[in-house]
């Protein structure tokens, strides 16, 4: 049967944005920053905060402009716009001028992805691995935060961050209880999207989903070591085993579970020589009237409003002990949602729903390394299909 995944989204605070951003292409962008030169950082970090990106940025173009900001806060509000734009398609110009492979090198490509998945994913050591999580949020105006109230609705901005080690052992995540590094504001721990099953149940869940759904090719995309093959998939809630799960906290109070089987769609970006995917995106459909409910929350209306919950998860070789395997480098999740609040007067001992809000991680995962008493030896090469690719 197939393992169902779960995305925890937990959410604390709401927010609802003032304005329209400005939409801007790469070269634009690009032209922000380097018009920029010479401004003071927290003028850069709002000229920032006040864009959208309608072209994923890439890593590599993240850490260009990285190099070419003042500060801190632009380099905040740089990393919150390139991540937000991870989920849309990459610039023309970078898209390769090749033809679409015919349907039986797709098949033969896509019977690589499954033998990667089935036979490779399930044979990693057993490995230590640091998670960084960096918590962004946007705030409406009037929004308080330890006794102080915003005046006007302020864009995405860092409100925590925090350092843990993840144990992966025999296919199961753990994540140590105890950071490694405090998060600058404790009360906010609990806060953002922890994803889990990354290191190998979302792709056996989404290749188990699609299979049973719609999947096809999409396009040709240039990868860090040669063209990558992307397919697209379509996913009904029918066939989707893909849970998504929040909870929200206000004044301390706990207003209960709320869970939901979810449609899905996205991409995935493979290697079409032995099927390892480097990059998969999940942009949940969800449903009104779809909610499971814990106790604490028996007393909620069955529609609660989420209209984004989105996930990217990149994958690179790593070294472990010995050998080389594909292990995820980063984690981007986006929410937007209307989080619970305690009614007021007469109606205080129930929840009602408060304005809308965007809560963003920035995940990042490094520092592996293998367990002493692991004993697994594989090279983390995928096995070979039965038959080598067709002539692209």
């Amino acid at each position: 049967m197939t393992r169902k995944l779960t995305l925890l989204l937990l959410s604390m605070t709401i927010a609802l944005p003032a304005m329209a951003a400005r939409r801007v292409t790469l070269v634009q962008l690009q032209q922000v920053i380097t018009s920029a030169h010479g401004e003071s950082d927290a003028n850069i970090a709002k000229e920032l905060a006040g864009l959208e990106l309608t072209e994923r940025a890439s890593f590599a173009w993240l850490a260009r402009w990285e190099a070419e900001l003042p500060g801190p806060a632009a380099k905040q509000a740089l990393v919150a716009l390139v991540d937000v734009s991870v989920f849309l398609d990459p610039p023309a110009n970078e898209i390769p001028k090749m033809e679409a492979p015919d349907l039986s090198t797709q098949s033969w490509i896509m019977s690589a992805v499954v033998v990667y998945v089935s036979s490779t994913i399930p044979e990693l050591p057993n490995f230590y691995a640091t998670q960084k999580t960096i918590l962004y949020e946007d705030w409406p105006a009037r929004y308080e935060s330890k006794g102080i109230v915003s005046a006007r609705y302020i864009p995405l901005h860092v409100v925590g961050d925090s350092s843990t080690t993840v144990l992966h052992r025999d296919g199961g995540e753990v994540v140590d209880a105890e950071p490694l590094t405090q998060d600058r504001n404790p009360a906010r721990r609990e806060v953002g999207l922890p994803t889990s099953g990354v290191f190998g149940p979302i792709l056996r869940t989404v290749l188990a989903d699609a299979a049973k759904s719609k999947l096809s090719w999409s396009r040709w995309e240039q990868g860090a070591g040669g063209a990558l093959a992307v397919f697209r998939f379509q996913v009904p809630r029918d066939n989707s085993h893909y849970e998504v799960k929040w909870c929200c906290r206000q004044g301390g109070k706990n207003a209960g579970e709320l869970r939901q089987i979810s449609g899905y769609h996205g991409e995935m970006a493979v290697d079409p020589d032995d099927g390892a995917i480097l990059r998969l995106t999940v942009i949940a459909e969800l449903q009104s009237g779809a909610l499971s409910r814990s106790k604490e929350n028996s007393g909620l209306e069955h529609n609660l409003p989420i209209s984004v919950a989105n996930m990217m998860v990149e994958y690179a070789p790593v070294e472990i002990g010995d050998d080389r395997f594909f292990c995820p480098v980063k984690n981007v999740s986006v929410l937007r949602a209307r989080m619970l609040v305690s009614g007021r007067g007469a109606f205080a001992s129930h929840m009602e729903l408060g304005p809308e809000k965007t809560v963003l991680n920035d995940v990042t995962f490094g520092n592996y390394r293998e367990v002493p008493e692991a004993t697994h030896t594989l090279t983390g090469n995928p096995a070979e299909p039965n038959s080598k690719p067709p002539e692209r």
